[in-house]
C-alpha cells in the first residue's frame, strides 16, 4: 500500500557452463524509507482531521466527510492502524480507527433530507439540513429509476433530483458522497491508498426522501430592496431579471439579447454553455447598488455535464445602472464564504462588497474560461506561486514583492503563464472552483490592499486538487482590482506553514 520511490538495486551477473549470461536484479528499500512513508501518512491523517473539524463548524459538510474519510483511509493503510492517533475538536488525541468512523456516522445521523418542491413532471427539489441548519456544501447521488445518478452538488442547502419519466416511486433513494474518489486524483498518495485499502461502507450514508408528503407551498420570489434603490428602479431591474430567468427555464434566448450589454451577453453565453443550465428553485433576489452597478443576487442554478457530475451555484446578475442592461454574470460565494467577508467590523462596507465581487469574478473567470478577465486582473509585476515554485514577471520593481525570501529560481512571464492557462482551458469540459475557510487581512500599507487566504477546491473533467490559495489584491480602484501575488499550496510547509500576508 506504499509507493516506494527511493528504491535501490543490486545487479548480479553469472554464466552457466554454456557461457550464457544470466542477470539477477534485486530491488530493495531501506527500512528508514518505509518508516518515513508511514510517518508521513500519520501526519497527513492528523492534518486532514483538523481540516474536517473546521469544515464541519462552517457547515461545509461535503468537505468534512471527504477529509474524515481520507484520513481514515490513510490510517487503514498503516501497519498498525489501531495505534494511530488524530486530534479531536478540543485538541486531545483519539484512537483514529475508532474516532474517525464515529465522526462520519455522527454527521450522517445529524443530516436531514426532505422534499422542498417539484419542477415539471419528474424533477424534485431536495432540501438538506445539518442539525436543523442549511448545509453549505454537500454532494449526493440518487436512484433515478434505472441507475444511480452522477454526483450532484447542492447550493445553500438545495439540490435537484431528476427521475426517469416513467419512474414514480414512493420515495427517492439518496446516497451521500463521502469517499470522493474523483477528487483524490489531485493527491496521488490518497488516490493510491483509496485504490488499495478495503472500502469502508457506512450504511447511515443512505436515506430516502418521501415523495408522498406535500412539499411546502411555493412562494413568490422575495425581493430585497437596497437602500439606494427606489421602488420604481427596483421594478425595472426586477422585470428584466424575470425575463432572463424565464428564458433560462424555457432554454430559449432569442428574445433577451437586448437586455445585455455586448460584454454581458458574451459572459451570459459562456454561462448557458457551461453545462446544461437550469434554475433550482424560485430565487430570493436581493438587489444591491454599488458604484454604478446593481447586483441581483442570488439565483440558485445547477449545471450538468455529460456523464460526469453536476455542480450548483448561486448566480449573480450585474446591471449597469446607467443603461439598466446586464453587464456581467458571476458565480456567487457560498453563504459561509460571503459571511467571512461581510461580517468583519473593521473594514468599510464598500470594501467588503468590492472584495466579495472580486472573489466572485475570480472563480467565475476560471469556470467560464474567461482568459480576458485574467489578463486584466493580474499585475505585470505580480508573483505567481504554485506550490513551492515561484514565477516572477517582469515589471515595475517598486512594489517590493519580488524580493520575498520564498521566491525560487523558476520564473515565467505573463505571456507564458496565460498561454499555459489557455491550454488548460482548452483541454477541459468543465472547471469548477469552491472556496471555504476565508481569512482576509488588510495590509498595513498601500490603502485598500488585502491579503486573502482561502481554502480552494478545484474540479475539472480530468483533474482536481484541493489546497490553500493566497491572493494579494489591490482594490483601491474597485472597478479594476489588481492581483500582485497569487500563491497556491497543496498543504502547509512543515517548516514555515502557509504563504500568507506575513510573507509579504
Amino acid at each position: 500500500m506504499a509507493t516506494l520511490n527511493n528504491t535501490k538495486r543490486i545487479v548480479e551477473e553469472s554464466k552457466n557452463r554454456k557461457g550464457e549470461t544470466f542477470v539477477k536484479v534485486v530491488r530493495f528499500v531501506l527500512r528508514d524509507e518505509i518508516d518515513r512513508i508511514f510517518e508521513s501518512r500519520k501526519s497527513k491523517a492528523a492534518e486532514f482531521t483538523k481540516i474536517a473539524h473546521k469544515d464541519l463548524e462552517r457547515m461545509e459538510i461535503g468537505n468534512a466527510l471527504r477529509y474524515y474519510y481520507w484520513a481514515l483511509a490513510l490510517v487503514q493503510s498503516l501497519p498498525y492502524p489501531d495505534k494511530a492517533e488524530v486530534p479531536d475538536t478540543e485538541g486531545k488525541t483519539q484512537k483514529a480507527d475508532i474516532y474517525l468512523p464515529r465522526c462520519i456516522n455522527d454527521i450522517f445521523a445529524s443530516l436531514q433530507a426532505g422534499l422542498e418542491g417539484k419542477e415539471g413532471k419528474n424533477t424534485y427539489r431536495i432540501g438538506f439540513l445539518y442539525k436543523g441548519k442549511k448545509v453549505s456544501s454537500l454532494d449526493f447521488t440518487y436512484f433515478d429509476g434505472m441507475d444511480w445518478s452522477v454526483t450532484t452538488g447542492i447550493v445553500d442547502g438545495m439540490g435537484l433530483a431528476e427521475l426517469r419519466p416513467a419512474y414514480e416511486p414512493e420515495a427517492i433513494k439518496i446516497r451521500y458522497e463521502y469517499q470522493y474518489f474523483g477528487e483524490a486524483q489531485a493527491d496521488k498518495e490518497v488516490q493510491q491508498v483509496l485504490d488499495a485499502v478495503a472500502e469502508k461502507h457506512f450504511p447511515k450514508g443512505e436515506t430516502q426522501v418521501s415523495l408522498r408528503k406535500s412539499p411546502p407551498a411555493q412562494t413568490a420570489a422575495t425581493k430585497t430592496l437596497s437602500p439606494d434603490l427606489s421602488e420604481k428602479e427596483r421594478a425595472v431591474y426586477e422585470k428584466k431579471l424575470d425575463l432572463v430567468l424565464s428564458a433560462i427555464k424555457k432554454t430559449n434566448y432569442t428574445e433577451i439579447e437586448n437586455l445585455f450589454t455586448k460584454e454581458g451577453w458574451d459572459v451570459f453565453n459562456r454561462l448557458i454553455h457551461y453545462g446544461n443550465a437550469r434554475i433550482i428553485s424560485t430565487p430570493v433576489v436581493k438587489m444591491e447598488k454599488m458604484d454604478g452597478y446593481v447586483y441581483g443576487r442570488a439565483v440558485p442554478m445547477q449545471f450538468a455535464f455529460s456523464g460526469n457530475r453536476k455542480f450548483s451555484e448561486n448566480v449573480v446578475f450585474v446591471f449597469d445602472a446607467k443603461s439598466c442592461l446586464i453587464d456581467n454574470v458571476q458565480f456567487g460565494l457560498s453563504q459561509v464564504a460571503e459571511g467571512d467577508i461581510l461580517s468583519n467590523p473593521a473594514w468599510k462596507y464598500e470594501s467588503k462588497l468590492v472584495l466579495r465581487n472580486f472573489l466572485e469574478n475570480y472563480k467565475t473567470a476560471y469556470a467560464l474560461k474567461n482568459i480576458g478577465y485574467l489578463e486584466q486582473v493580474f499585475a505585470d509585476d505580480a508573483l505567481i506561486i504554485t506550490g513551492k515554485t515561484v514565477m516572477k514577471r517582469e515589471g515595475n520593481a517598486e512594489t517590493g514583492y519580488r524580493t520575498n525570501k520564498y521566491v525560487e529560481l523558476t520564473q515565467q512571464d505573463k505571456v507564458s503563464y496565460l498561454k499555459r492557462l489557455r491550454q488548460v482551458f482548452a483541454g477541459q469540459e468543465f472547471i469548477n472552483i469552491k472556496f471555504a475557510n476565508n481569512e482576509v487581512v488588510k495590509m498595513g500599507k498601500g490603502g485598500e490592499i488585502y491579503g486573502i487566504q482561502i481554502k480552494q477546491d478545484y474540479f475539472s473533467a480530468s483533474y482536481g486538487d484541493s489546497g490553500y490559495l493566497f491572493v494579494l489584491v489591490d482594490v483601491n480602484n474597485p472597478h479594476e482590482p489588481i492581483i500582485h501575488v497569487r500563491a497556491w499550496q497543496e498543504a502547509p510547509d512543515p517548516k514555515w506553514g502557509l504563504i500568507g500576508p506575513a510573507t509579504f
